[in-house]
């Protein structure tokens, strides 16, 4: 599951759900409140990335650093 557009209070808020607690994280936050892991994602599509990942489940792009 990848970022939405998720409406609260007026404002438009992206998330997307953690790969490793399925928490829904807000795509801004440098990690999941629920489970604490660190959320990398994709430069390309924004798609979490899981933590061992070298590029890109959702489109193949490498792994940025």
């Amino acid at each position: 599951m990848g970022a939405e557009q998720v409406e609260r209070e007026g404002e438009a808020e992206s998330t997307c759900v953690c790969p490793f607690c399925d928490a829904v994280v807000e795509v801004s936050a440098p990690w999941c409140v629920t489970c604490q892991a660190e959320v990398q994602f994709c430069a390309v599509c924004e798609e979490p990335l899981p933590q061992d990942a070298t590029e890109c489940p959702s489109c193949g792009a490498e792994k940025d650093g």
